[in-house]
């Protein structure tokens, strides 16, 4: 038999394993959390940058369009609106000009159709 001093320490040394197995998965826990943390805050910062920027570049563009130029031309491209005494210009595209491609990729067309009826 194992006498009981011996015992004790056994015990004794198996207690104070499992306190510093525990001990050191808190640890563990803890400094993962800690960067997962620092991660977050990194990303919180780097998000916080962009939407400044965008913030920035929104308050300009506003400003811009807040002057009568911008607004003037806004409604002139978006409303097809023009100022009394302006001539406006409207370029209509040429039907000649979609007829003649038609013609030529049928004529192309055509004559594929006819080589390859004669290769047959």
């Amino acid at each position: 038999m194992i006498p009981k001093k011996i015992q004790n320490t056994i015990w004794f040394n198996a207690v104070l394993l499992l306190v510093a197995v525990v001990l050191s998965l808190a640890a563990y826990r803890a400094v993962r959390q800690a960067v997962e943390l620092g991660q977050e805050a990194e990303d919180g910062k780097k998000k916080i940058n962009e939407l400044a920027i965008k913030k920035q570049e929104l308050e300009t563009k506003i400003a811009e369009l807040q002057t009568s130029e911008a607004q003037e031309r806004l409604a002139k491209e978006k409303l097809n609106l023009k100022k009394n005494g302006e001539e406006v210009v409207v370029v209509v595209p040429d039907k000649n000009l979609s007829e003649t491609k038609t013609t030529s990729n049928s004529w192309m067309i055509k004559v594929r159709d006819f080589l390859g009826s004669l290769f047959k």
